[in-house]
């Protein structure tokens, strides 16, 4: 639906524009400097350099698919409008040279700290950190790879049951921890219903110890089971 012609334009302004603002700048905050710059294109050859934005803007509006990263060939283009955006501010203010000290600090200091690295100092107790490389959210894909390793006990296998009206793009059954699913601290499964015990026996043979656990997807809900041997003992198997 977002990529119907009558939808182009919401589409642009609501997600694929921020998607390329925050590929191309550190921050948002320097995007004031953008329209600014943009009567420093005196030379032809920013002329030349800074016409990639508007082209690439024009020529994507029929492709009925934007990503992030699509926009890293014109972050030079956005990057001169802001230096020139830069030199138009300190230009308009010649007898304060402190302008031009303001505005250098300005820009760098969003530029470092928009390195990982910085940032994690910054902003050590935070979760997730402000700085995120993902191009599809998920909180779903959040939830399995960070909030439930905190939760449970390890070893342990998680199931989750999928119902009807969940996003089927979000698929948060994966084992790429280790070589061998089974050396895994945290093995994720679909649940299965009646075929559960299939697993669950597995594991009673080689790992009893694991825990097992019932992650309903549309509650975001976990519930534990308990480990492979209670489970199987449970059904009146030794």
């Amino acid at each position: 639906m977002a990529h119907r012609p009558g939808k182009l334009l919401s589409t642009w302004w609501r997600k694929w524009l921020p998607m390329l603002v925050d590929t191309t700048l550190p921050v948002r905050l320097l995007l004031v400097f953008v329209p600014v710059g943009v009567p420093g294109l005196t030379d032809p050859r920013r002329r030349v350099l800074a016409a990639a934005l508007p082209l690439f803007v024009v020529l994507y509006a029929f492709n009925p698919f934007f990503l992030e990263h699509y926009a890293v060939v014109i972050a030079p283009a956005v990057l001169l409008l802001v230096v020139l955006g830069a030199r138009s501010v300190e230009a308009a203010f010649p007898e304060r040279p402190s302008i031009a000290a303001l505005t250098t600090l300005l820009i760098a200091t969003c530029a470092l700290t928009n390195f990982y690295e910085i940032n994690m100092l910054l902003t050590p107790d935070r979760y997730p950190p402000r700085i995120s490389d993902e191009t599809f959210r998920s909180k779903l894909l959040r939830v399995v790879n960070v909030e439930l390793a905190e939760v449970l006990e390890k070893p342990a296998v998680v199931l989750f049951r999928y119902r009807k009206g969940d996003p089927m793009w979000e698929e948060p059954v994966y084992n790429t921890d280790t070589a061998w699913p089974d050396d895994a601290p945290i093995i994720r499964a679909h649940d299965l219903g009646e075929r559960n015990k299939e697993i669950i026996d597995y594991y009673a043979q080689r790992q009893p110890e694991r825990h097992f656990y019932l992650f309903d997807r549309t509650a975001g809900s976990i519930t534990p089971l308990g480990t492979a041997r209670a489970l199987r003992e449970a059904r009146g198997k030794p």
